[in-house]
């Protein structure tokens, strides 16, 4: 919304412009101030490489930043009044979302997930839906304050009661169901970033059994990867030099 404020003081295209490149810097400064840390740890590049690698392709991890202004702006310059230039940025941001492959696959309706009847509605829409609501959402409290009106109010009020609503009656519907098992979905994020190093201790197989399956971050299984280590290293110890070096081949 303090966004939404700040554009309002924008008369070009060039400043929209400059407006949008500027909010996904800050974005992705504010959110995803650890990818650039982990992409160096991952290469073994130094971190102001991959910092400033990150900054300068920043468009491209967050281009509904930038389009989301100038589609507001050309809104703006056609006519159209502030419903128009709030439906217009809003299916843009959307759209560029939609359209752009994000590497990260965020979104802004991911932060409605807490809410267990609001992100109902992703059952007719997906993400981009609950993104939708909340930037048009974002755009009425902005209208309201602008033009003391209380017509923007009332939208942002049936938006909010639309995804309420059908969230409540899609949950009635879940519990009605009864005793039918319910699906669970297991996702399981790795979290490693040295593959050689982890290869190197345990062996490639027992490697890609920790990074497939997730398993290997918890104390205990850690402390049997170094005692798997120790072992190999002392059972490589006791070969003759030339299978010893063809054992250091294997593990690799």
């Amino acid at each position: 919304m303090p966004w939404l404020v700040a554009l309002d003081g924008v008369a070009t295209w060039r400043g929209a412009l400059a407006s949008g490149l500027a909010m996904a810097l800050a974005f992705s400064v504010a959110v995803f101030s650890w990818f650039p840390l982990a992409m160096a740890d991952y290469a073994g590049a130094p971190v102001w490489i991959a910092v400033g690698i990150a900054a300068v392709v920043t468009p491209l991890f967050q281009p509904q930043l930038v389009v989301f202004p100038l589609a507001r702006h050309a809104a703006l310059v056609r006519g159209r009044g502030a419903l128009g230039i709030a439906v217009v940025g809003a299916c843009a941001y959307v759209a560029v979302e939609w359209a752009w492959p994000k590497l990260l696959g965020d979104s802004l309706g991911l932060g409605l997930h807490p809410s267990r009847a609001l992100r109902q509605a992703a059952d007719l829409g997906g993400v981009p839906l609950l993104t939708l609501a909340l930037v048009l959402g974002n755009s009425c409290v902005h209208t309201a304050l602008r033009w003391r009106a209380a017509a923007p109010i009332g939208c942002l009020v049936a938006i909010v009661v639309a995804l309420a609503g059908y969230g409540q009656w899609r949950l009635a519907q879940l519990d009605a169901a009864g005793a039918e098992p319910p699906i669970r979905a297991g996702i399981v994020q790795a979290n490693v970033a040295h593959y050689d190093r982890l290869a190197a201790e345990v062996g490639t197989y027992e490697a890609v059994r920790t990074i497939l399956t997730g398993v290997g971050s918890t104390e205990p299984d850690k402390e049997r990867r170094r005692r798997l280590c120790r072992r190999r290293e002392r059972d490589c110890a006791r070969l003759p030099p030339r299978a010893r070096r063809r054992a250091a081949r294997d593990r690799v």
